[in-house]
């Protein structure tokens, strides 16, 4: 009764602890695509401001030599249903709130260098299950025929029934064990099954609660630390490279399924490219592509079958557990990201200081979003394919870059409208302060 290899309902749980993390690497990698969604910073006396009709920040510039910034995203994401593998919506019974925040400290190493460090704050991290929807999903009737399955191999076995079809209709039917009985589940605990007690109902109750999440994990995610790299500039076009690793700082070996981690569990090293073309005075062409691979392998320790907010402590090495389905593997798992993530967005950006001078510090973007997921694997089996997520963005900037006030701040909005293999998509709405000083 196993699923790529993994326990069926551990499957589950690693389905559960996939999908909701991935608003939560979203919240810490998406700061650093966030950085560049306008074109960069320039003096405000620059008088390429009047051609381009924005004073410019983010992009395919870097900040000048001597300058710091400092910027404060604030991000609220939510979701209430995803993409299938055929592309298709799909509702899976879910609601998921996460707010998040960073500190970003940048500073400008040479004319052409920028440094930056990233530290992502999750606030809030909640999700909740409609149970009655829940189970009319096409995930939970795998999960609850997985252990119909193992059921019936059991009563098989003690020739309660004489095939596995009558033993699936005597499960289907509502049978209960004539006394109590001491059940050994693949994690190596012990499941009491109480007499009178349809056993439909323990396998609806595993799988259900394998789903159903509590609070999850608050704090610190993962440490970004990286550069850019301006590499060609003129007054219409620019073109930089980034660089960079992601550290494994977030809470994640000991974070059962049901409270999800602020981490990712491994490293990261990513490389990010910068596009920005004037196509005519006042709007420009924005296009970036940020590319990630892990450098290493992470563990993580199985999660109870029985309380989805712990980590398992049973021996699913156990000859009990090889016997209902265990894959033989130990309590801490090996976890592999395997791939090439693509993240990035083509939009456009009109300033406003070609309509009044006194809007030169005024701006709006739209742009498309894209998010294509790397496949993760537990002690060597493949969980999935890979996620693909496309986004509608809008949003609008005020600097006072313009008028020498250090000061810029700019709001936005995200809203999926298509992807595949997603079990939640999410929509952002973030707003972002920065400050700028010379040191």
């Amino acid at each position: 009764m196993e699923r790529f290899g993994v326990p069926a309902n551990l499957a589950l749980r690693v389905w559960v602890t996939a999908f909701v993390l991935t608003p939560l690497l979203a919240a810490g990698s998406a700061w650093s695509q966030e950085t560049s969604q306008s074109p960069v910073t320039k003096a405000a006396s620059n008088p390429e401001t009047k051609k381009s009709g924005l004073v410019k920040e983010g992009g395919s510039s870097t900040l000048p030599p001597k300058i710091f910034r400092a910027r404060l995203p604030l991000r609220l994401i939510t979701g209430s249903y995803g993409f299938d593998g055929a592309g298709n919506k799909s509702d899976l019974g879910f609601k998921t709130k996460v707010v998040a925040s960073a500190l970003v400290l940048e500073y400008g190493v040479t004319r052409d260098t920028t440094l930056q460090m990233l530290a992502p704050y999750i606030i809030e991290n909640n999700v909740r299950i409609n149970s009655n929807k829940f189970r009319k999903t096409k995930i939970y009737q795998e999960k609850y025929n997985e252990f119909a399955d193992a059921v019936a191999d059991l009563l098989q076995d003690r020739g309660i029934c004489a095939n596995e079809q009558q033993c699936l209709d005597l499960v289907a039917s509502g049978y209960s064990l004539p006394q109590d009985e001491e059940v050994t589940l693949p994690t190596g605990e012990k499941l009491v099954a109480k007499a009178g007690v349809p056993l439909r109902d323990y396998a609806d109750s595993l799988v259900v609660g394998g789903a159903a999440p509590a609070a999850g994990g608050t704090g610190w995610g993962d440490l970004q630390i990286g550069a850019l790299t301006r590499l060609y500039s003129t007054s219409d076009m620019g073109f930089a490279v980034g660089y960079g690793i992601r550290l494994p700082t977030g809470d994640f070996k000991d974070v059962p399924s049901g409270l999800r981690a602020t981490g990712s569990g491994v490293v990261d090293a990513g490389l990010r490219v910068n596009w920005d073309y004037r196509l005519v005075d006042n709007l420009w062409f924005n296009f970036q592509n940020q590319s990630e691979i892990a450098l290493t392998e992470g563990r993580k320790r199985k999660t109870s079958l029985l309380d989805n907010t712990k980590t398992n402590t049973g021996d699913p090495t156990s000859p009990a557990a090889l016997a209902v389905g265990s894959n033989g593997e130990s309590n801490t798992q090996r976890y592999a990201l395997r791939g090439v993530s693509q993240a990035g967005f083509a939009g456009l950006q009109y300033g406003f200081g070609g309509v009044a001078h006194f809007m030169r510090g005024v701006s709006a973007d739209v742009s498309y979003n894209y998010a294509l997921g790397r496949v993760a694997y537990l002690d060597g089996q493949r969980q999935g394919g890979p996620s693909l997520q496309q986004k509608i963005g809008a949003g609008v900037g005020v600097s006072a870059l313009p008028y020498k006030v250090p000061l810029s701040t700019a709001i936005s909005y995200a809203v999926p409208v298509a992807g595949r293999d997603v079990q939640m998509a999410t929509q952002s709405l973030s707003l972002t302060a920065k400050v700028y000083t010379r040191f």
